[in-house]
C-alpha cells in the first residue's frame, strides 16, 4: 500500500519516478529457491509491475519505467572467492546482498538514461507486456549459471536443508 501511495503521489505531483529491482548475487537467488520462495518473488515482480501501471492508467499517465537487475548476468553470477581467501575482492558485489559502486554506477547508466558503461544482460525494462518473458529468460540463464558453479549450488542447497527445522518452526 505505501508503493501505490508513493507511485499516486508522483503521478500527482509530476515528479519523474524512476524504479528498480534492486539486484543480488546468484548464490542468494538461489537461496530463495532452496528455501521455496522464488516463485513468490517471481510473482510480487509481476505484482509490482501491474500496480504501476494501474496507477498510470488511474492518473491517465504513462507508467514510470521499472527497471529489474535480479537474476543469473554477468554482473549477479561474479564468482565468490573461496572461504580461505581473504585478499580477492568481488567487483560487482560487496556481498549476496548489497553491490558495489560499480554495480550502482551501472544501474544509474540505464535508470537515468546516462552514457556510460553497459552489460547487454543487466538490466532490463520491465512491463506486463514483457514480465514474463524476461523472467523465462531468467530461469534459462539458472540453468546456465547451475551448470557452471554447481559447488555453489550444492552449498546452498545443503544449508537450507541444515537450516529447515528452524525455519519452518510455527
Amino acid at each position: 500500500i505505501y508503493l501505490q501511495r508513493i507511485i499516486a503521489d508522483a503521478h500527482r505531483e509530476g515528479i519523474d519516478l524512476r524504479l528498480g529491482f534492486m539486484p543480488f548475487h546468484a548464490r542468494l537467488a538461489e537461496s530463495m529457491r532452496a528455501v521455496g520462495i522464488w516463485n513468490d518473488f517471481e510473482q510480487w515482480k509481476k505484482d509490482v509491475v501491474a500496480l504501476i501501471e494501474n496507477e498510470a492508467s488511474s492518473a491517465e499517465q504513462p507508467p514510470f519505467p521499472i527497471w529489474d537487475f535480479t537474476g543469473y548476468n554477468s554482473i549477479n553470477t561474479e564468482p565468490v572467492p573461496l572461504r580461505n581467501d581473504k585478499t580477492t575482492r568481488m567487483k560487482w558485489h560487496l556481498d549476496p546482498t548489497h553491490v558495489s559502486r560499480a554495480t550502482g554506477d551501472l544501474m544509474q547508466n540505464l535508470i537515468l538514461e546516462t552514457g556510460g558503461e553497459r552489460y547487454d544482460d543487466f538490466g532490463q525494462l520491465v512491463t506486463s507486456a514483457n514480465i514474463d518473458s524476461y523472467i523465462e529468460r531468467t530461469r534459462d540463464h539458472r540453468e546456465r549459471y547451475v551448470k557452471m558453479f554447481p559447488k555453489d549450488v550444492k552449498e546452498v542447497k545443503r544449508k537450507a536443508t541444515k537450516t529447515a527445522s528452524w525455519r519452518n518452526k510455527p
